[in-house]
């Protein structure tokens, strides 16, 4: 939107300079709409993942700007996932107790339990 302000004013310039000169709002809305090339962008983030599996997109991220690349958290998110790529959740193992561990645990409550008087 701040492009499209941008040029309706350079537009508004231009016609007071010259009255026969008019830009449509079509052609100025198509400036607007009009979307950088991300295939190279694309590419250079699938190859990182690719050779680091373990790296999310925040990672990618550090590294495309040590490359030098002027991009944006939001951007790379975005096409981390058009791409389809995800870190893998790890599967949290839930730990097992032994029935020797159970046994001295119900052992150590009967001792350090409260007695009533009789």
């Amino acid at each position: 939107m701040r492009r499209l302000k941008i040029l309706e004013d350079e537009n508004a310039r231009l016609k007071r300079n010259v009255p026969d000169l008019s830009l449509d709002r079509q052609i100025l809305q198509e400036v607007v709409r009009k979307k950088r090339d991300q295939s190279a962008l694309r590419l250079r983030i699938r190859e990182i993942a690719m050779d680091r599996p373990r790296f999310g997109y925040l990672r990618v991220l550090v590294m495309l700007k040590r490359e030098g690349w002027a991009v944006g958290k939001k951007r790379v998110y975005r096409l981390y996932r058009l791409d389809g790529l995800q870190l893998r959740m790890k599967v949290k193992r839930r730990k097992r107790i032994s029935p020797k561990a159970i046994r001295l645990q119900l052992k150590t409550l009967r001792i350090w339990g409260i007695r009533q008087p009789a």
